[in-house]
């Protein structure tokens, strides 16, 4: 499936191309975050941002199951769980 966004800062020199919400995701559908072909680059932050906070908590809270439909179970001992513990993300 091909993308054609209407806006492409990249294609189009008469777009404006000062914001995020000028800049056009054109790839394929990302499943794991939602990322859609067409998406601008600020709805694609939303959207990552939104998957390391579910991510986040599941580790802080050190949980072994989740009820989420994307992401698998995060042990709390897998390195990756340890290194978020040991240096939490400032906000």
């Amino acid at each position: 499936m091909s993308c054609y966004p209407k806006n492409n800062c990249g294609s189009n020199a008469s777009v404006n191309c000062n914001n995020t919400d000028s800049v056009t995701y054109t790839g394929q559908q990302l499943q794991c975050t939602g990322i859609n072909c067409g998406d601008s680059l600020s709805v694609v932050l939303q959207k990552l941002d939104a998957k390391y906070c579910e991510i986040l908590s599941i580790i802080q809270n050190c949980n072994t199951t989740t009820t989420s439909t994307t992401l698998a179970p995060v042990p709390c001992a897998s390195p990756f769980a340890q290194l978020l513990k040991e240096n939490p993300p400032s906000n």
